[in-house]
């Protein structure tokens, strides 16, 4: 037996969530790990050159554009919810609906899936970097 649609956009709305909060977890875990291994003293242990150090640079700044992805989709997400809100209240509605192919409602599932794509890469390219560093 099926499940009711109610159930399902809860379930969406949990699991969203969960994944924004996990890739900011993520994204901050990477920038103050870059942060540690470019201005700790304890560096010299892992024998960075200049050239790793720049290196690091790259995941870092990808984990911040995430953060800012992850800003930007509540951002259009206020906007969405505030125009929706606006018009039904306007026209005296107790309900509104979203509209699925506005702007702002696109815009808001694309900052979410940028986000997605930006820590997951910058998750793999900082693990290849560490990889490369301690294997050295």
């Amino acid at each position: 037996m099926g499940q009711p649609l109610e159930k399902l956009r809860e379930d969406l709305d949990s699991l969203s969530g969960s994944i924004s909060s996990q890739a900011r977890s993520i994204a901050l875990g990477i920038v103050a790990l870059v942060w540690a291994l470019i201005t700790g003293s304890d560096v010299s242990k892992l024998n960075l050159s200049s050239g790793d150090r720049q290196d690091l640079i790259w995941p870092a700044l990808l984990a911040i554009l995430s953060l800012l992805f992850d800003y930007l989709q509540y951002v259009v997400g206020y906007w969405n919810t505030l125009s929706v809100y606006s018009k039904a209240e306007t026209a005296n509605k107790k309900e509104a609906v979203f509209n699925k192919k506005g702007f702002w409602y696109r815009a808001r599932y694309i900052f979410f899936v940028l986000k997605q794509i930006a820590v997951i890469v910058a998750s793999g390219w900082m693990s290849m970097l560490l990889l490369r560093i301690v294997l050295r």
